[in-house]
This record gives C-alpha cells, structure tokens and sequence, in this order.
C-alpha cells in the first residue's frame, strides 16, 4: 500500500518483525498484538486515479499501549513494504495512536496528490467536564499568531453539519464567520476544508457575537483542542 522510503542504516525504518517505524540498532519488541478489541475510530474517502477508495484507522490495546493501523475498506490492511507483518503505529493513549495513523495517511495522500473527502471520526461526544470555560489564563504567554484566511469550515454540536468560513487562524483558536453562532462554552466538531484534504477539529466556544454590526462578521471565536499535524504544519506554513 505504500512506497518504500529510501534511507540509511541510521535512520527510522519500517520493521519487517514488529511493523513499527524504530531505528535498526533498537531491540524489536516482534510481537504487538491486540490485547482489547480492535475497534473503527477514522475513516476518509480518498480520491485516486483509479476511483474513489476507503481509508480507515482502526484501534486496539496492546498491553499498556495502544496500538492503531490502516485499512483499505473492506478489509485490506496497509503492509510493511517487503515483509509479512501490517503497519502499526503504538503510543501511550488512544487519541496519539489514531493521529499517527492519520497523519500517516495524510502524507501518503499528499505524497500522490490524492484528495482526502468526508472524514469522520469515530469517538464518543466530548463531555462538557473536559472543558473549563473561562478559566485562569496564562497572561504572560504571548498570544499565538493569527492569519486572515477565508476557508470552509462546518461545525455542530455533534456532528459538523453547519457551514461557515474561518476568518483567521492560529495554532491555538480560529474564527468561525457565520449567522448561527453557539454559545459560549459550547463543545464543537469541526471540518475544515484545505487544499488537499478535510481536517477534523474539535474545540469550544470562547466568545460569540450575535448581534449584528456593519464593520463586524457575526460568528464566534474558537479554542481548539490538540489540533492535528496537518492543521498546526499548515498555520506554520502561514507565517
């Protein structure tokens, strides 16, 4: 499923043992099977040259890690390039696990030129105890840098069903122009749409205006939670 990667014997390579991306000189830990149920937490539909193709990450525990790896729906999962053994990805908690497989995919797609559409996520509704609205802030921490950018987004409680666009973004929050604004304090999922792919969000509001001004788009502002490589590499590529 994906190309080799030229390299060295001192750089990270993709064990044909374990299935793991480690430097060759490092003990392979040989066997990361499940220990819990592999369960769907991603999917993305993928444009191609030889039409439209599933992508999907799935998850597992394996012993006190977890454990993530990609397949092509229905049920091819991406191998080591010359070995026998599926690609995982392993980290401490379940959220790491699923982005490097995302990430992974991303770079893939970005490599060929593919275009990513219509991502969902698998995942439990956030609660609204993980979030502390209008809490300290660190006054002394520079704010981060925001760029005026016009792109598509949708947003919703649950599901990002509403359209809108960014009025600019940073690393930390973004804009969302729109005459619907949520309240403040409101969880949200988000999808914003780059160039060559969607990227899921998920962040709450920290401020909205609804009442309308001349100079001033209606719409609310955002603070985003552990955005993804792809969003935090794109807002860097701004500056």
């Amino acid at each position: 499923m994906i190309d080799k990667a030229p390299g060295a014997t001192n750089v990270l390579a993709w064990c044909s043992l374990c299935g793991t991306e480690h430097l060759p000189e490092l003990t392979c830990p040989t066997q990361l099977g499940a220990t819990g149920p592999e369960k769907p937490r991603w999917r993305v539909a993928v444009e191609t040259p030889h039409g439209i193709r599933g992508y999907g990450v799935l998850v597992a525990e394996s012993g006190a890690r977890w454990r993530s790896r990609i397949v092509t729906f229905p049920n091819v999962l991406w191998m080591v390039p010359g070995g026998g053994e599926t690609l995982k990805f392993m980290a401490k908690t379940e959220d790491d696990a699923i982005r490097r497989a995302v990430d992974f995919i991303r770079r893939h797609c970005l490599t060929k030129g593919y275009t990513m559409r219509d991502e969902v996520q698998f995942v439990a509704p956030l609660e609204r105890k993980m979030v502390v609205v209008g809490g300290p802030v660190d006054r002394s921490a520079p704010p981060a840098p925001r760029f005026e950018r016009r792109l598509p987004i949708r947003f919703g409680r649950s599901r990002p069903t509403l359209l809108g666009h960014t009025g600019n973004l940073s690393e930390t929050g973004l804009f969302v122009a729109t005459r619907t604004p949520l309240s403040d304090g409101e969880l949200l999922g988000l999808s914003l749409e780059l160039e060559h792919c969607k990227v899921p969000l998920r962040g709450s509001v920290a401020w909205h205006r609804a009442l309308r001004n001349p100079s001033l788009n209606l719409g609310m502002g955002l603070r985003l939670f552990n955005p993804p490589t792809v969003y935090v590499d794109y807002i860097r590529a701004l500056a």
